[in-house]
């Protein structure tokens, strides 16, 4: 998947990731991966490993990956 956006949250402890690939648009979190952030770039090719689940915040439910690994890929 391709990212099309980027960003640590929560004071830097976390990555959430837009995921675009082939017209699917997929949110992602990193929970203790913000660390990440600096290390990948709009537009970058990744794979991952991800555990799907629903995210409910604020009253709303969205599908999200809950990223386990992250590498660029080859």
């Amino acid at each position: 998947m391709k990212i099309d956006s980027i960003r640590a949250l929560c004071e830097g402890k976390h990555l959430k990731l837009t995921l675009r690939d082939e017209g699917l648009i997929l949110q992602a979190i990193g929970f203790n991966m913000g660390y990440l952030v600096d290390d990948y770039q709009l537009g970058n090719k990744v794979d991952i490993v991800a555990n799907l689940e629903i995210n409910n915040f604020n009253g709303e439910r969205t599908v999200q990956l809950n990223i386990k690994d992250i590498r660029r890929s080859l």
